[in-house]
């Protein structure tokens, strides 16, 4: 919001590269990096807006983040989570003998397939269960709830917190 407002039609990439470090380095309370895309998609949007209407800004008005940028970033911030869940909690269940390999690999692809199907706009309502299935093709939901359920949504709850965690603070 602090660049949309100090944007004005005739200003230069340069320019406007100056007032988003500048817009960064007077601000304490956000991590002091933005996505490159987001920040283009913000420009190119703010332009347009400003082509359309100049009291559009003034009125606090302000361009949508693109919802294929945010759909890249939430599969990032998917991907890290599951990455991170796997260093943290998975490693220790190989260690302990509670599941093989193959079974870490099944629950973290269906945990980043269950988040996917949760936060994205591609929502497909499927059950965990469903999910797990698509991996274990033989898999009964009988078995599922006695054998495979604890650990997946464990590993889900886990992930979902980090991508939360993740966005409430990029976007506070």
């Amino acid at each position: 919001m602090k660049l949309c407002a100090s944007l004005s039609e005739n200003m230069q990439i340069p320019d406007i590269l100056i007032e988003v470090i500048d817009v960064l380095l007077h601000q304490d309370e956000y991590r002091k990096e933005f996505s490159l895309v987001a920040l283009a998609t913000i420009i190119r949007e703010s332009f347009v807006l400003i082509q359309q209407d100049d009291d559009i800004v003034k009125s606090n008005v302000y361009p949508n983040v693109d919802v294929a940028v945010l759909n890249g970033e939430l599969q990032s911030v998917i991907k890290e989570g599951v990455n991170k869940i796997h260093e943290e909690v998975g490693l220790k269940y190989l260690e302990k003998g509670k599941i093989n390999e193959e079974e870490l690999y099944t629950y973290l692809k269906a945990t980043e397939d269950i988040l996917h199907d949760e936060f994205g706009d591609n929502c497909s309502k499927l059950s965990q269960f469903d999910h797990l299935k698509r991996y274990i093709n033989d898999l009964e939901y009988d078995n599922f709830r006695e054998n495979h359920r604890t650990v997946l949504e464990y590993m889900v709850k886990l992930v979902r917190t980090e991508v939360v965690d993740t966005f409430r603070k990029d976007w506070e």
